[in-house]
């Protein structure tokens, strides 16, 4: 049986070594992409619940503004019916 030469095993042995400790930088890249990611996500879902909100607050208020326009208005065709005009 032909064993490899020692230099292929060095060479493969080392080689090793150094993937093994890039799959460590890569595994700490993906948790830190993973933290951005949750947070980024976490984010947008406030700022997505603060724009409902003021959608809500906007349609509010703009349902009391029609209201007292229409009631003003109301008031002044009022007047104007018993002013005789």
């Amino acid at each position: 049986m032909n064993r490899p030469p020692l230099i292929l095993i060095s060479i493969l042995f080392f080689s090793l070594k150094n993937l093994r400790g890039h799959t460590g930088d890569l595994e700490k890249q993906v948790n830190t992409l993973k933290r951005q990611l949750e947070s980024e996500t976490l984010l947008r879902i406030d700022l997505e619940n603060k724009n409902k909100t003021l959608r809500e607050e906007l349609q509010f208020n703009q349902q009391v503004h029609d209201t007292v326009t229409n009631r003003h208005f109301s008031s002044y065709l009022f007047l104007f019916n018993i002013s005789g005009y």
